[in-house]
């Protein structure tokens, strides 16, 4: 019986170790030599942050005509682009296994794009019939959230200031974000050394209204976090539908990265909501929605 191709390459490196000289494990040399032979994703998660993406792509995974990433976040588009598109190729499933079967779709879901400064035009550049999802989540709970996931040990830089002082800070915590994001070389541990902007990112009519522009709204498919959180099943379905595959009841559909912490307090909860309200009219408009989240 006649191997395939694959197997031939991974029986072949098994023999040759030696021709591994960067020291990568054996599967993502594998996947490294073969990225010229990869698709690339049909759809993406592009945000937000603390805003059930993560539980999204886990239950996207589970139907039978979507085939997982090797990793969920790839971050190539904001922090990983001068790596070139091979390399971000090699994170996703042999093209000929998608001609097999039509259906057979592939995604990930890097939470930052969407706010990112290149991103966008880098995705339209190289992938530019790609599906967008964004999920947004009550930016004041959304802000929060991020800072008790870095506080807790979220990030590689352990936030030692109160929720109050950070808010204090955030002009300056977003010039020092933008100057790294604006650099085209900048490296996953520039980043992750940066103290977040946690209020700004939430501007999402801001980003939103700039994603419009560059692709069409027929490719781009908003979420609503709160009804991924009470009705997800019926939200996949939703999801499903924009990506032209059969709904399909996900087995698992339990709560991901549930995080315990101290209510906000009150006075902050407010000074959020008056900051985030203008924006948050200016959304409701733009997608002709109502969230209520004041």
């Amino acid at each position: 019986m006649k191997k395939n191709p694959r197997s031939l390459i991974h029986s072949w490196l098994l023999r040759h170790p030696f021709f591994n000289p960067f020291g990568f494990s054996l599967s993502r040399f594998f996947r490294i030599l073969t990225s010229t032979m990869r698709t690339m994703p049909d759809f993406i998660i592009i945000g937000y942050t603390k805003s059930g993406s993560t539980a999204l792509y886990d239950y996207l995974i589970q139907h039978p005509n979507i085939t997982q990433a090797a990793r969920k976040e790839i971050h190539f588009f904001d922090i990983s682009y001068w790596r070139g598109h091979n390399w971000y190729r090699s994170y996703f499933p042999i093209f000929f296994n998608k001609f097999r079967d039509s259906r057979n779709l592939t995604g990930e879901a890097s939470a930052t794009y969407v706010f990112h400064p290149f991103a966008m035009e880098r995705i339209k550049k190289l992938i530019p019939n790609v599906k967008l999802i964004v999920t947004l989540r009550n930016p004041t709970d959304r802000a929060y959230s991020h800072y008790e996931d870095y506080r807790r040990g979220g990030n590689s830089v352990d936030e030692n200031y109160t929720f109050e002082e950070t808010i204090k800070q955030e002009k300056d915590r977003l010039e020092l974000y933008n100057q790294k994001f604006f650099d085209e070389k900048v490296h996953e541990e520039d980043v992750k050394s940066l103290q977040i902007p946690y209020m700004y990112l939430g501007l999402y009519f801001e980003h939103l209204t700039k994603l419009f522009k560059i692709f069409p709204k027929n490719q781009i498919l908003v979420l609503n976090h709160e009804d991924l959180k009470i009705n997800p099943q019926q939200t996949l379905n939703k999801v499903f539908k924009f990506l032209n595959i059969i709904e399909y009841v996900i087995p698992d559909l339990k709560k991901r990265k549930v995080g315990s912490y101290n209510e906000m307090q009150k006075e902050t909860r407010e000074l959020l909501n008056n900051f985030y309200k203008p924006y948050n009219e200016k959304l409701e408009k733009l997608l002709d929605t109502k969230f209520n989240w004041n």
